[in-house]
């Protein structure tokens, strides 16, 4: 999604425009610190966020977030994620599922496989993240499960290893993965378990990537519109930089319901 968000960056920005990736704790030449730019792109996903903006605060560069929390001064460019996450953990609800466990993209700058607990929650510093639990939450209230140390089918698998070996009577009917990518993994620990989706365990996800090599199921999911983020933000930066004065940006999502969701056994 990242990809496809940077595409809608550069389609906005146009000829003569370059892009610089970087990234907050990076070494090398070129750092947040002293890397030569006209303005900065963050995206939200990151837990290092306030610092960057702080460094950009201080070298008077203009702004823009996508997927981050509020800050002064900064233009946010947002998807309805805390909705959206409602939307779907909805549906897994009214197909009547109430044992559930979600696997979700790191809450804080420490990329470590985690139970969630309360405390993570309260120390969160992505706002993706806990926006989407939040809204699951408004669902299912106490749901628990998995910090994964990062988005990806491996992490996806490890999680769900660990929350689908649990014995019958105790193991989720559901699982609610925070990113496409997660939730193949999950998927795979499902089979490597010997349980069928959506039969065993349903598995949803969250982005509406392309995933290569998953073929098998068309996942349920949010499809979020990542290019339309990117343009959104090329086109804040654009107007910043020739001195105008844009307004934040909200995008909406769209549920997409594929066949890795159903009704629990029995």
């Amino acid at each position: 999604m990242t990809l496809a968000a940077l595409d809608g960056i550069s389609q906005e920005l146009g000829e003569g425009s370059g892009l610089l990736l970087l990234t907050a704790t990076g070494d090398g030449e070129s750092t947040i610190q002293s890397a030569v730019f006209d303005a900065a792109i963050f995206m939200g996903c990151s837990p290092h966020l306030a610092r960057s903006i702080e460094i950009m605060r201080q070298r008077n560069v203009p702004m823009v977030a996508i997927e981050g929390q509020a800050f002064d001064g900064v233009l946010a460019v947002n998807i309805d994620n805390r909705h959206a996450s409602a939307e779907l953990a909805a549906l897994v609800h009214t197909l009547g599922h109430r044992r559930l466990a979600t696997v979700t993209l790191p809450l804080t700058s420490v990329r470590e496989r985690a139970q969630l607990t309360d405390e993570l929650v309260k120390t969160a510093t992505t706002a993706v993240s806990l926006d989407r639990l939040l809204g699951a939450r408004q669902v299912f209230a106490n749901l628990g499960g998995i910090v994964a140390a990062g988005s990806s089918s491996d992490e996806g698998f490890a999680a769900g290893m660990e929350l689908l070996s649990r014995p019958a009577e105790e193991r989720p009917t559901a699982i609610l993965a925070q990113s496409d990518l997660l939730a193949v993994g999950v998927i795979r620990a499902a089979e490597a378990l010997a349980l069928v989706v959506p039969r065993d365990v349903t598995v949803v996800g969250f982005d509406g990537a392309r995933i290569e090599g998953f073929t098998d199921h068309d996942l349920t999911t949010v499809r979020q519109p990542a290019t339309e983020k990117g343009r959104a933000a090329g086109s804040a930066v654009t107007a910043l930089l020739a001195g105008e004065t844009p307004g934040d940006v909200s995008l909406s999502s769209v549920l997409h319901v594929g066949s890795t969701s159903g009704p629990p056994a029995g």
